[in-house]
């Protein structure tokens, strides 16, 4: 390894690949060599391909891997909109869009900040129905750490930098996945009825498992303190058996694809130990 530092440094974990690499070595060298090195796997946009195989939607099944087009064809979906973002739609807003914008845009061209995980914190929760407004707050707490006063050195405001780009990521979504909000919203239609019909919100997985789905409104209590002759309110609050149509609905896209991965993930668990293969699973 000593001898290669140059290129085994550039692994996504260097230290565990040059592990990996030893293992694979006494590997070669005998072929009944056991390793004893734990292997990770994870299913990436796990959340998306859900809603690609409910939604019929076979773009999206080919961006989250769910079907595959050709050999070798595994993608990616938040690279594919990280990359349409930096060449597309980015380069389009500084070459038609006002001078002030203009500008903008090129400074995240040249920024080296749009990176993978900065997509995926930003496009993850548009399946839920999670508002534009999340994602201008996530683009600007990125941009913060760039600013000074919150401001970068050539003058910007950071809100400004936060409203192009959120501008440039949505018209991308808009174009590649434009049924994208269509779960959360035929979900929320659907507990509605239910909240109406007084009956809490509820569904039956693949595996046989009743999910419950609701939030109860929160009837808050009032209390008053005198200390060394100061008078205190102290506030406490507590669940009423009152349905909330509103956070009932910004959970239940969440929670239901949560239960078909939960669903996924044990089903793949039977799977596996028919080889007699070991696994340790974590779920969040």
């Amino acid at each position: 390894p000593l001898d290669y530092i140059g290129w085994w440094e550039n692994a996504k974990d260097p230290w565990r690949f040059v592990a990996l690499c030893r293992e694979w070595y006494r590997y070669m060298s005998d072929e009944t060599y056991e390793t004893r090195m734990v292997f990770q796997l994870d299913q990436t946009c796990s959340g998306y391909g859900h809603v690609a195989a409910l939604l019929r939607d076979g773009n999206l099944a080919r961006f989250t891997n769910v079907i595959t087009w050709g050999e070798n064809a595994a993608m990616d979906l938040y690279e594919i909109i990280m990359d349409a973002v930096l060449h597309d739609a980015l380069y389009n807003m500084a070459g038609t869009a006002n001078e002030k914008e203009k500008d903008l845009a090129a400074w995240w061209i040249t920024s080296n900040l749009i990176t993978r995980s900065l997509i995926k914190e930003t496009c993850m929760p548009l399946i839920y129905g999670r508002s534009h407004e999340t994602m201008l707050r996530i683009l600007l707490m990125a941009v913060r750490d760039h600013c000074d006063n919150w401001l970068t050195q050539e003058g910007y405001r950071a809100q400004d930098l936060s409203v192009v780009l959120a501008r440039a990521i949505h018209n991308v979504c808009k174009q590649l996945l434009p049924g994208i909000s269509n779960l959360s919203k035929w979900l929320r239609v659907i507990g509605n009825a239910y909240i109406d019909a007084k009956i809490p919100p509820h569904w039956v997985t693949p595996n046989g498992w009743k999910v419950m789905c609701f939030a109860r409104e929160l009837e808050q209590h009032d209390m008053y303190l005198e200390v060394s002759g100061r008078r205190m309110k102290v506030s406490c609050s507590k669940e009423v058996n009152v349905p909330n149509k509103r956070k009932t609905g910004a959970k239940l896209c969440a929670d239901f694809i949560h239960s078909q991965d939960a669903a996924f993930l044990q089903r793949f668990v039977w799977h596996w130990k028919t080889y007699q293969y070991p696994i340790v699973t974590v779920h969040d």
